[in-house]
């Protein structure tokens, strides 16, 4: 799993509820990447903005992820700036889980 993931930039999970309750292949996926220090984003199709414990593998509940809602607006800004704002969240030690703010949404369209 290590050589496939050497190639990796972003790791995406699609949180849906039931990742909570994951796979044991899923769960060495995670882990792999939070070992790699691979950029982590939790994307989730019940569209929650921020981290929702209660959906979210416990893996990631204080590891530097990025949380937003699955949509193709969201996700296209997620992968253009996570990679820089995940290395600037490691060098400054601002460990845990982030989230795009409310603006960002609301200027891209998206109700409050």
């Amino acid at each position: 799993m290590k050589r496939r993931f050497q190639y990796v930039k972003y790791f995406i999970l699609l949180v849906n509820g039931v990742s909570q309750a994951m796979t044991d292949f899923c769960q060495l996926e995670i882990e792999q990447a939070l070992s790699m220090d691979i950029p982590i984003i939790a994307a989730y199709i019940t569209g929650q903005r921020r981290i929702e414990k209660d959906l979210c593998p416990p893996l990631l509940h204080d590891a530097l992820a990025l949380h937003v809602s699955f949509t193709p607006t969201i996700i296209r800004l997620a992968l253009e700036q996570w990679e820089t704002l995940h290395n600037t969240h490691r060098r400054t030690g601002s460990i845990g889980p982030h989230s795009f703010a409310d603006q960002i949404y609301t200027g891209l369209g998206f109700p409050t």
